[in-house]
């Protein structure tokens, strides 16, 4: 049953059916959520450590950027991983890992090692850790929910996400500054605890028998499909678009220092802004569960993603062309523009959560469950390394103006949306109760159904060789005016001659005159190719003849006829001598006995007498 024929009510918040429908789901959700928040906690603590150790903004950026590339091989391995084996070893085993890397680390704060080497491998190792683990749980997901509810799990992961990441952080700062980095680290270990168990819970998630092993056969069957399926495809490819051209964070310091003011708290107010707007179109997701074309929807979503980024460019733009406002100290004179940039990114915000749930769907609904988790591993590298470019992109743009790569940067992604779904209709026409119909190709549309009659335009054509009505087997054409002896044709050894249909003295008549005195002898029969006569019926009487005659008359048929290119049968121009006695003694048998004593004798063909007429047929055998 799908969602059309149920026609559920449409709510405004988020639909819960998923928690409710699978507790397996629910106990993943929960653990996964709960430790999100000790992540959050975790990945400010490390920063902040670094740096009190280094006193070097550098030293801090090199703990993502370190972990970069090990982030995104771990994606693709782990994918692989998750699609050769079970996927619950794997989100299992990568869940103990990178418990043991948050354990190291509080280790290393409670002993005061203060090492910076140590700090950059631990955390890349959680990083890898925690890459694989995702890849895993996403793939679990369809197994657990449906693809029905996919929509309404995306839905939920987004609430996930948007609380982590606007309480994670806040928890984490009054932790540190009141208790200290071991503490804070500590509290992770024990919220880590929760989705380990989540985990441990979930039902075995055997792999598929012919699955391949992790490598690079796994990894180029995974590119060939990708490749394949535009639908999935284009879901990475205008998610690149989306955080290339429109991630403005690297400005927030800029922007908090010499354009609007207020320092940190106008940093901290941007930054919040995209998570509360991210977390606010989660909870109020209610109505995405009913939308069927997804892949539009993404499009219309990116599309205001990239508009309220230009937005917010405009706001900079205006701010600093009426002065700005220099300084560290916040003021009331600074809250219309920080408002109106704030606003601006939590639409930003909330249009990229509604697109990331719609471009999750068509992702986990669309790819079999063979290759979901090498998708998403692919997924999470998107993830990883996208905005990373677009801040490359901003800080390259930004030579011509603090506002200049907002601007720029929305109105190239309104474009670029906008030709890539003219260029991949088949996106835009994507369908969620039929996720897996790529219209682009015309092998992968969906089959008609069978009660559904084939189109006129698609039915076979008759072939104009055909004489029979019902026929549909095609036959050679005609070449000549003989009658055609594929079909059943019954003459009459006493049938005048040309009586087979065709004109009296045409060569046609002539030849059928000929074919019924070489069969006069044999009394009735049906004349055929040898190739296309049917099986004799069960309920025909058998040949009177004993074999040997019958062999004897069915090789001088064969004797007197010979086959001509075109397909037809005729007798030879010259027939043996024998031939010709019989067809004497048909012609003298068909003809109308005198009465009187000089009448000639009998042939010595059985006849039989005609009630009124006087005239003789033989009598068939």
């Amino acid at each position: 049953m799908t969602r059309s024929d149920t026609a559920p009510r449409r709510r405004l918040l988020a639909d819960l059916t998923p928690l409710r429908r699978s507790p397996a789901f629910a106990r993943l959700w929960a653990g996964t959520a709960i430790a999100g928040i000790g992540t959050q906690m975790t990945t400010v603590a490390v920063g902040l450590e670094v740096y009190e150790i280094t006193h070097s903004t550098f030293a801090v950026a090199l703990v993502g950027v370190i972990a970069l590339v090990p982030m995104i091989a771990a994606g693709l391995y782990g994918g692989m991983l998750a699609d050769a084996f079970d996927r619950r070893l794997v989100a299992l085993v990568s869940s103990i890992v990178a418990w043991g890397s948050v354990a190291l680390i509080a280790t290393h704060a409670w002993l005061g090692l203060h090492s910076v080497v140590l700090l950059y491998v631990l955390a890349t190792v959680n990083a890898v850790a925690a890459t694989v683990s995702n890849a895993s749980r996403s793939a679990i997901v369809p197994r657990l929910v449906g693809t029905d509810l996919l929509p309404a799990a995306s839905a939920l992961g987004g609430i996930a996400s948007g609380f982590q990441v606007t309480v994670g952080p806040a928890i984490a700062g009054v932790l540190i500054a009141t208790v200290g980095f071991a503490p804070t680290y500590t509290i992770d270990v024990v919220l880590f605890t929760f989705a380990f168990l989540g985990v441990f819970t979930l039902p075995r998630m055997a792999a598929d028998d012919d699955a391949l092993r992790p490598g690079l056969g796994s990894l180029v069957e995974g590119a060939r499909f990708l490749k394949r399926s535009r639908n999935i495809t284009m879901t990475f490819v205008l998610d690149i678009v989306a955080m290339t051209f429109g991630q403005p964070r690297v400005l927030f310091p800029a922007i908090g220092a010499l354009v609007i003011g207020g320092g940190s708290i106008t940093v901290g107010t941007l930054t919040a802004a995209y998570a509360i707007g991210a977390l606010l179109s989660s909870v109020f997701s209610g109505p995405l569960g009913h939308v069927r074309r997804q892949g539009e929807a993404v499009g219309w979503a990116i599309t205001a993603y990239g508009a309220a980024i230009a937005g917010f460019g405009v706001v900079i733009a205006v701010a600093h062309a009426l002065g700005g406002r220099a300084g560290e100290r916040f003021d009331v004179g600074i809250l219309p523009a920080l408002a109106l940039a704030a606003l601006f990114l939590a639409i930003s915000g909330g249009a990229d959560n509604v697109s990331s749930v719609f471009r999750n769907t068509i992702l986990q609904a669309a790819a079999p469950d063979g290759m979901r988790g090498r998708l998403q591993g692919i997924f999470i590298v998107v993830v990883t390394g996208g905005p990373r470019v677009g801040d490359l992109y901003a800080g390259l743009v930004v030579a011509a103006g603090i506002a200049y790569p907002p601007i720029i940067g929305g109105v190239l992604i309104i474009g670029l949306v906008a030709l890539l779904l003219r260029l991949v209709p088949s996106f835009r026409r994507y369908d969620a109760l039929h996720p897996h119909a790529n219209y682009a190709h015309p092998e992968a549309r969906p089959a008609r159904p069978e009660s559904r009659p084939p189109h006129p335009e698609f039915r076979p054509a008759r072939p104009e060789s055909c004489a029979t009505r019902h026929c549909s087997r095609p036959r050679a054409r005609e070449l000549s005016p003989t009658p055609r002896l594929g079909r059943r044709t019954r003459v009459s050894a006493g049938a005048p001659r040309g009586s087979a249909g065709a004109p009296r003295g045409s060569a046609a008549a002539r030849r059928v005159s000929r074919y019924a005195t070489l069969l006069a002898a044999e009394g009735t029969r049906t004349v055929a190719h040898p190739e296309t006569r049917p099986a004799r019926a069960e309920s025909r009487p058998a040949h009177t003849e004993s074999p040997p005659a019958r062999a004897e008359s069915r090789q001088r048929v064969a004797s007197a006829t010979r086959r001509r290119p075109g397909g037809a049968w005729r007798a030879r121009t010259a027939p043996p001598v024998r031939m010709q006695v019989v067809s004497y003694a048909c012609r003298t048998a068909t003809r109308a006995p005198s009465s009187g004593p000089g009448s000639a004798p009998s042939s010595g063909v059985p006849t039989t007498r005609s009630s009124g007429t006087g005239s003789s047929t033989p009598r068939p055998r």
